[in-house]
């Protein structure tokens, strides 16, 4: 009887394994991207140019997936509703570094070694879009996160500037940052580690945290919390 259970489990394991699909979307070349859709996507630098996509759900439709380009910018986009996870993972591999990227409707991106850039970085996390952003380095730094989005970052930049709109969450504590412009309206929280200045200003609710002994100029206008960590 054991012998029998082993082996229906085995065989509903690799029927499970069958029924993940695997596809290759070749790319052209872009410099921003923007992710629409309740689906993780992970971004290596890389000689290739390719998205893979591995569907999870036989539910999951990849005709609703699209790539489109508008200039330098590759929109990824599942149509379809945002609040379930739509049962796909898509690995990005592009070999040039990407200076803005938009996670919007649910999507999940985590960056590899973003890079080092020579102008402005900007992230922007919207409608529960989340960021983990790992090592980059620019010499200015914009993260905006709206309607209950959140961005995890470190890495490195002279100046950081953190923007949080009708709650969500931006965590940079391991960004090495000299001055940070941090800004709050209408709840959220940041958390940052500014080396010599803060200029924190807070908009009918919210809390900016920070570490360390900065210069700090503060403003809080209709409630919110500024405080040391």
């Amino acid at each position: 009887m054991k012998f029998l259970l082993a082996v229906f489990s085995s065989i509903i394991l690799f029927s499970s394994a069958l029924s993940q699909e695997v596809t290759a979307f070749e790319l052209s070349n872009f410099e921003k991207l923007v992710v629409i859709g309740n689906f993780p996507i992970e971004i290596f630098t890389s000689d290739r140019k390719e998205a893979i996509v591995d569907k999870e759900k036989t539910e999951a439709n990849l005709d609703n997936l699209s790539f489109s380009y508008s200039q330098k910018t590759l929109t990824i986009k599942y149509s379809g509703s945002f609040v379930e996870e739509i049962g796909i993972e898509l690995t990005l591999y592009h070999p040039g570094l990407i200076s803005s990227i938009e996670a919007r409707r649910g999507a999940q991106i985590k960056v590899k070694d973003a890079g080092n850039f020579t102008s402005t970085v900007s992230y922007k996390a919207d409608s529960g879009g989340k960021f983990v952003i790992d090592k980059v380095y620019a010499p200015l730094i914009k993260a905006e996160v709206t309607k209950g989005g959140s961005i995890s970052i470190n890495g490195e930049t002279p100046i950081f500037e953190p923007t949080v709109k009708t709650g969500g969450t931006i965590a940079s504590v391991r960004l090495i940052t000299q001055e940070v412009n941090a800004s709050i309206i209408f709840g959220g929280e940041i958390i940052c580690a500014p080396i010599e200045t803060l200029t924190a200003n807070v908009t009918s609710g919210g809390t900016i945290s920070y570490t360390g002994n900065p210069k700090v100029t503060q403003k809080i206008t209709l409630g919110g919390t500024i405080e040391k960590i």
